[in-house]
């Protein structure tokens, strides 16, 4: 039986599955990180590695794999991939690169026929577009440059929002309670030198860290500081999807949009952001629970034929 992988290569973590010809997926591994600009190219083909070498080992006859890399997003990018895969791999497998936006686009919104968007919010964020020969981005330039309104966006701005109450900028809120009881802090004097630390000392895990404190949303949702970052988190990617739409030429046109990560499971962020999409585009059609891992074996399936 002839085998195809999926891979879905985070900036935080990974994960991978095994089909058949049909396309269902009959195995699943998680591993690590496998964003380059993140980890390095060393560790990025050591976590590589590590997350397919046990796969490779127990389905001998694997035809294609399809590999949705987080920070694919230039040719420099793709030459830098291209030779990790080179070195994990067998030259008998077919390896196919993506950005991890596209395979999860094939997973939302299959009808290559018809514009359709892909919204990302977990610990970053991107809006990718595509409609005919059209490709279009938004957001997604990492968390110093673009990654507005995901989960790492959200824990900055709870943090943020912790530190003026603390200066006496704020009046005292749940949000900030709330960030001092998950930093097992008394005040937040105590809590930004470990921020600082997790720079200097464990750069590789400091998104992670201060996309944690997003979850703090759920707990504060009747606070008014907390609806608020809701809301712009909301508008921040509402206008990416606006971006890309206009990027494509279908601001006036129906299409799908489909939503991924963790990030929407904060109360009130997808219901407000679908709000705001509809209301500038009301024929858009949109999907929920997206598998990326679906997308990209479909995408392996479908190129091994091609």
């Amino acid at each position: 039986m002839k085998y195809f992988i999926g891979v879905d290569g985070g900036a935080t973590q990974s994960s991978a599955a095994v089909a058949g010809t049909n396309g269902k997926i009959i195995s699943r591994k998680s591993g690590p990180a496998l964003n380059y600009h993140a980890i390095g190219e060393k560790q990025c083909e050591k976590n590589l590695r590590k997350l397919l070498q046990p796969l490779l080992k127990k389905y001998k006859v694997v035809k294609t794999i399809v590999i949705g890399f987080a920070g694919l997003d230039s040719p420099q990018d793709r030459q830098a991939y291209k030779k990790i895969v080179k070195k994990v791999l067998p030259r008998n497998i077919k390896a196919l690169l993506f950005n991890d936006a596209e395979i999860a686009l094939e997973a939302a919104c299959f009808d290559h026929k018809k514009p359709r968007i892909l919204i990302i919010c977990g610990t970053g964020s991107s809006v990718y577009g595509e409609y005919g020969n059209k490709k279009a981005k938004a957001i997604g330039w990492g968390f110093l440059l673009g990654d507005d309104g995901s989960a790492f966006w959200l824990g900055s701005w709870a943090l943020r929002s912790a530190v003026r109450v603390w200066d006496g900028r704020e009046k005292k809120t749940v949000l900030e309670k709330l960030v001092l009881r998950k930093a097992g802090k008394k005040d937040i004097s105590q809590l930004i030198p470990e921020i600082y630390d997790y720079w200097h000392e464990k750069p590789e895990e400091f998104k992670k860290y201060i996309a944690s404190f997003a979850t703090l949303f759920h707990e504060a949702k009747k606070d008014s500081v907390a609806k608020k970052i809701i809301e712009q988190a909301a508008e921040e990617l509402a206008l990416g999807a606006r971006a890309v739409a206009k990027k494509l030429g279908i601001r006036n046109k129906p299409f799908c949009v489909g939503f991924i990560g963790s990030g929407f499971k904060n109360p009130g962020l997808l219901p407000v952001l679908v709000g705001k999409i509809k209301k500038q585009h009301p024929k858009v059609h949109f999907v929920y629970n997206v598998n990326p891992l679906q997308g990209a074996v479909n995408l392996a399936i479908k190129h091994a034929k091609s």
